[in-house]
């Protein structure tokens, strides 16, 4: 019924609106809260008046954003659990107490986003319907979300230095930013990072034999390119990322501020993104195999569009077929 239910974003929160969208037998008057805050769950109430009374009947959810159109159906009486499209989180319609008199009623949604929602599906349109077994029209309502927090994807906002390469993608798609400290010069971080992606010495990714490049290099900004080994991912794909890392000598250390773009649609890149910057400055302590300097580093921050961050998925062997 009243599905505020599905709110796009990413980070934040969403604000919730809604309308009565005209069934004979009854309007809808109110829903609450107004916003619901991401990456947890929130029960809303939708209410209403109705000229009948009703013993059971069926509801339907139509939903759009963006290129999504989904529709959604179940017993108005029961409780029916319901994935969102993208992985982006769940809603429950936990049914109305049947039968239902004529008068005021409520109707209860538990909902749980994730806490990072493509920016394509901030803004949604449901229309919720309710019929009566007679086929009588009991209730329609109308709710659009759009984001309380204008934020856009994810940031990392602890270095003002952050630099992303961008995407080209259509939709959306996968980030990751990271900060750390290295304990060496930004001059030796960027000859080693630039080693690597040059394949040195025959260095190899060792997340699935991902095939850098280098676009540019300084020893103060390294910009590189990651296409997946072709020989390792599904479909033989080759997926391609962006990495820009902005190097910044602090006493006696190098400060990295790294930030890897998929340049195609993608949500979920199962810590891809994380690994194409950790695996072009970690150091032996850390399973990694150095090209020309070996030196230890602190992570101090990282944020991933796609929530997925990690280590151990960075270093692996290279046989069979992995999702990169």
């Amino acid at each position: 019924m009243f599905l505020s239910l599905l709110g796009f974003a990413a980070g934040g929160s969403l604000k919730l609106a809604f309308k009565d969208c005209g069934a004979a037998h009854g309007k809808s008057t109110g829903l609450t809260p107004d916003t619901v805050p991401l990456g947890q769950k929130t029960a809303l109430i939708g209410s209403g008046n109705i000229d009948e009374g009703v013993s059971g009947g069926t509801f339907e959810i139509d939903l759009k954003a963006s290129i999504i159109s989904q529709t959604f159906k179940g017993d108005m009486c029961a409780s029916k659990s319901f994935s969102l499209p993208l992985g982006t989180g769940t809603i429950t319609w936990k049914g109305m107490k049947c039968p239902v008199a004529a008068g005021s009623v409520d109707v209860p949604i538990d909902i749980q986003l994730s806490s990072f929602l493509p920016g394509p599906l901030q803004n949604v349109q449901m229309t919720i319907k309710t019929a009566a077994t007679n086929n009588d029209d009991v209730l329609c309502m109308q709710v659009n979300t759009s984001p309380a927090d204008v934020l856009g994807l994810p940031s990392v906002a602890a270095t003002a230095g952050m630099t992303c390469p961008g995407s080209g993608a259509w939709f959306t798609h996968a980030k990751t930013q990271v900060t750390a400290m290295v304990k060496a010069s930004c001059a030796d971080v960027s000859a080693e990072i630039e080693a690597r992606a040059s394949a040195q010495k025959g260095w190899v990714d060792p997340h699935n034999g991902g095939i850098y490049s280098i676009i540019s290099h300084t020893d103060t900004e390294v910009q590189t390119q990651r296409q997946a080994n072709p020989k390792h991912s599904v479909g033989g794909q080759k997926y391609i990322d962006k990495q820009v890392f902005t190097l910044v000598d602090k006493d006696g250390s190098c400060e990295v501020s790294a930030c890897s773009e998929s340049q195609g649609t993608s949500y979920k890149d199962f810590s891809t993104n994380y690994c194409d910057i950790r695996n072009l400055y970690c150091g032996s302590a850390d399973g990694c195999k150095p090209v020309l300097h070996d030196f230890s580093s602190t992570q101090q921050s990282v944020k991933a569009s796609s929530g997925q961050s990690d280590w151990s998925a960075c270093v692996v062997k290279t046989e069979g077929v992995t999702i990169v």
